[in-house]
Parts: C-alpha cells; sequence; structure tokens
C-alpha cells in the first residue's frame, strides 16, 4: 500500500486475527514538543487493524476501512511507537478490530491510544470471469477515482474494486 511507504513502519508479530507494527521515531511525524502527532497513532490503529483483519481473509480478497475512532490517552513521546490490532468480530462483509497504540522507551510501554477499525471486505478475485464490464453511470452525483499499482496493474481487479463502491453507495 503506497500510503504506507511514508510513515516507514515495519511488521512486528503477526497471527491470525492478530498485526502488531512498529514505527520508530521520526522528528517530522511528531509535533512541537516532540511527541507523535495524532493523525500518526490514528493512522497505525488503522493499518494496524486493517492488517490483523487481512490476516482472516481468504486469498483473492482485500479489504479497505469504512470506519474508524480513535481515543488519545497520553501523550505519545518515546523511541518509537506499537500498534498492536486484534479482530473483535469478523465476517465475510465486515471486520472489526480493536486496537491500542503504545510509546515505547527503552522497555517500558505507555498507552497513548485506542482504537476501533471497521474494515469491509472485497472479493476481487471472485470477479475474474468472463464479460466482467463497466459502464458510465449518466446523472451519477458521486466521483469515484482509483489507482492500481503493480506489475501490471489489475484491470479485472480495478472494475471489481469500482462496481463494488458504486453499489455500496446506491
Amino acid at each position: 500500500m503506497l500510503a504506507a511507504r511514508y510513515p516507514g513502519f515495519s511488521f512486528g508479530r503477526i497471527a491470525p486475527g492478530e498485526a502488531e507494527i512498529i514505527q520508530p521515531y521520526r522528528e517530522e511525524l511528531t509535533t512541537h514538543d516532540g511527541s507523535f502527532q495524532g493523525g500518526v497513532l490514528g493512522s497505525l490503529a488503522d493499518f494496524a487493524g486493517g492488517s490483523a483483519a487481512g490476516t482472516l481473509l481468504p486469498p483473492g480478497w482485500v479489504n479497505m476501512t469504512v470506519d474508524y475512532t480513535v481515543k488519545i490517552v497520553a501523550p505519545a513521546k518515546g523511541e518509537k511507537l506499537v500498534a498492536r490490532g486484534r479482530v473483535v468480530k469478523a465476517s465475510s462483509l465486515l471486520a472489526i478490530a480493536a486496537d491500542d497504540v503504545y510509546s515505547v522507551n527503552g522497555k517500558d510501554e505507555t498507552l497513548s491510544a485506542t482504537a476501533f477499525v471497521t474494515m469491509r471486505g472485497l472479493a476481487l478475485r471472485a470477479h475474474r470471469i468472463p464479460d466482467v464490464h463497466t459502464t458510465e453511470r449518466t446523472g451519477f452525483p458521486r466521483q469515484i477515482y482509483a489507482v492500481t499499482y503493480g506489475e501490471p496493474p489489475d484491470p479485472p481487479a480495478l472494475i471489481a474494486l469500482i462496481q463494488a463502491i458504486r453499489n455500496s453507495v446506491r
């Protein structure tokens, strides 16, 4: 995921329904007092929850965030952040994950934020059948933009994604 490249985090422990993300301290991710900025905490919670939910998806499925709520409970000052996501409830359509984000100094961990993340699963590979197509909808009030990456980009998956988004806003 392209958005995951900038912060520079790495994965720690990964197990079915669980994911841990480690974000080293970087000055450009902090506020005036050296604390990690709140948006960074939210992003890490989103990535950890989404990754935890992703471990339960069958091959050919992806998930996308549909909602998340973050509560910051203490300043996030430390040499790194550790976000731990765990799936609370999962179905074929939605997964809900709970996340805790800790600031770490040496061996000491301090809870800095807690979050709930809701992810929606999309069966992209299931749409790889003949005659998959998309048509322009006239009078549709919203515009949908999608970007693919990879070698080569995956047009059937992109079409399925666009159709799933369109169906979800009807």
